[in-house]
């Protein structure tokens, strides 16, 4: 029978490997300090000794990033002697290396070096196995090499012939053959394989390749952040405004008002609502304002205030959230003393799942002084205006009513339209469900109930829950629209905005 052998040889030469400060390793936390670009898994844990426990669990885990202030583990597959370079200053996080079974740097094929040199660095003194598992390219396909003893010093190129192959071999360079035909892997420092410039480096299109020896780094490009192989568009903060609409119904687009921010190129718009594509999976704060109400000529107070609502919730990259900004009630060209109510601000997630709502202010036909009615209300029942108790407005997500003598519309909510006159002016508000339109006449986008025209009463705010619409009153106000926060760490005011539109802030934590 005739047997076919391959032969697959590898020789290194190490040098140096043992240093009298390996001869003692103590490793303890380092504060502000974190290993980038190395994260494999990121969890919330209620205590940094569970992000130990979780890192002794993963084969692969050879340290781990905490985040105090955010209780944030990061479990990385490298550690900062590995790479130097990426350990960089952050002084929310501290740093340490698993102490307890950690599997040396390219001795299972689960965790690959992809050098020698990185191999050095991460273990030391401790590389004394004459094999380890190397993916020099960033593949995922590693290799099983051999660390030969026989040629331990070697300075110059030299040629020898071993098992009857001919092999070449030189400092820190190993090399690779199949039969007798020897294929370079990878080089060290003097044969250097450049991916970048032979296109096969794994860089993202937004990133620079930069050849380094026996490997490459991959940095995104300004304007964008990420791990040098996946780049997407650097985002900080985003502010979502009106885009220069006013009245009750929405933007058509959003033309070059995002131009040069961070969202810029991240927002379509669809009757309206604007549809913002999430760049990056993480936690994000969200600060939501409801529109003002308008106002009468003769009033003293500037229109039903909007409520701003604030929470932290966890995204993700390329979810689409739709946002609903408020507009502001408007006082009519001809019954100049009243005013339709202001628009509440929508941020939802797909499906219809409501993130964050600010209801907008009830529309004012004249106040000589603040009344909490007439403005927007941080719990989800909107308000009933100057003449009916707080709290009785909409609820449970439907439209505000329409009670009294020709009375201005109910704001909409988030389920519902307001109450209003079928025909003519003092219709209710639209619900976000229904398109979120205002009332006519004058009523804000978001749900903002119309005036009566005459110069009677009042719309109502829109809202989770509509504010009730004001009856005609030589003193009075339609009630503001209510709010709804399903966020962390919230912060709620409401009686904020006065005498504008709504927005819509998104920052991006962690």
């Amino acid at each position: 029978m005739l047997w076919i052998f391959r032969y697959f040889l590898v020789f290194v030469s190490f040098t140096n490997l043992v240093t009298a400060e390996d001869q003692c390793r103590i490793e303890i936390n380092i504060r502000g300090m974190a290993l980038k670009g190395f994260v494999f898994k990121r969890m919330t844990v209620a205590a940094p000794h569970i992000c130990d426990i979780l890192c002794e669990r993963e084969i692969t885990c050879q340290s781990y990033n905490f985040n105090r202030k955010e209780q944030i583990c990061e479990l990385n597959n490298r550690t900062k002697d590995a790479r130097p370079e990426n350990f960089r200053s952050d002084p929310a996080w501290f740093y340490i290396r698993r102490l307890n079974g950690r599997a040396p740097l390219g001795s299972i094929p689960k965790l690959p070096a992809r050098s020698c040199r990185e191999i050095k660095a991460s273990e030391g003194k401790n590389t004394a196995s004459n094999k380890y598992w190397l993916d020099p390219s960033g593949t995922g396909k590693a290799v099983l090499v051999y660390f030969s003893p026989l040629y331990p010093y070697v300075s110059n190129f030299d040629e020898n012939i071993v098992n009857n192959v001919k092999v070449h071999y030189s400092v820190n360079h190993f090399f690779f053959w199949i039969s007798s035909k020897p294929k370079s892997i990878f080089t060290d420092d003097t044969a250097n394989i450049d991916e970048c410039t032979n296109g096969t480096h794994k860089c993202d299109m937004n990133a620079d390749c930069h050849n380094t020896p026996g490997s490459y780094k991959c940095t995104c490009k300004d304007g964008f952040q990420g791990n040098g192989t996946d780049c997407t568009q650097r985002f900080n903060t985003a502010v979502f405004t009106n885009l220069g609409k006013s009245d009750s119904q929405g933007p058509d687009s959003v033309g070059s008002h995002y131009t040069g921010q961070d969202h810029n190129g991240q927002v379509t718009v669809s009757s309206g609502i604007q549809l913002w594509n999430v760049p990056h999976t993480g936690e994000y704060r969200i600060e939501a304002v409801g529109a003002s109400g308008g106002y009468g000529q003769n009033s003293v107070i500037n229109g039903g205030r909007g409520a701003r609502m604030i929470g932290n919730f966890m995204l993700t990259k390329d979810e689409i959230i739709s946002i609903l900004v408020g507009q502001k009630g408007i006082r009519g060209g001809v019954n100049k003393n009243t005013g339709g109510g202001g628009g509440g601000t929508f941020v939802v997630r797909g499906n219809n799942i409501p993130l964050i709502i600010a209801g907008g202010g009830g529309g004012i036909k004249n106040m000589s002084e603040q009344h909490p009615g007439c403005d927007a209300s941080i719990n989800t029942t909107g308000n009933a205006g100057s003449n009916s108790p707080l709290g009785s407005g909409g609820s449970n997500g439907h439209g505000g009513d329409a009670n009294g003598q020709s009375p201005g519309g109910g704001g909409g909510g988030f389920y519902g339209n307001g109450q209003g006159a079928s025909s003519g002016s003092g219709r209710g508000g639209k619900g976000y469900l229904q398109g979120g339109r205002g009332g006519h006449a004058r009523g804000g986008f978001g749900g903002g109930g119309g005036f009566r025209s005459g110069n009677r009463g009042a719309g109502g705010g829109g809202g989770y829950s509509g504010g009730n619409g004001a009856a005609d009153e030589q003193f009075s106000c339609g009630g503001g629209g209510g709010s709804f926060n399903n966020g962390t760490n919230q912060q709620n005011e409401c009686c904020f905005n006065s005498n504008k539109h709504g927005r819509v802030i998104i920052t991006f934590l962690q």
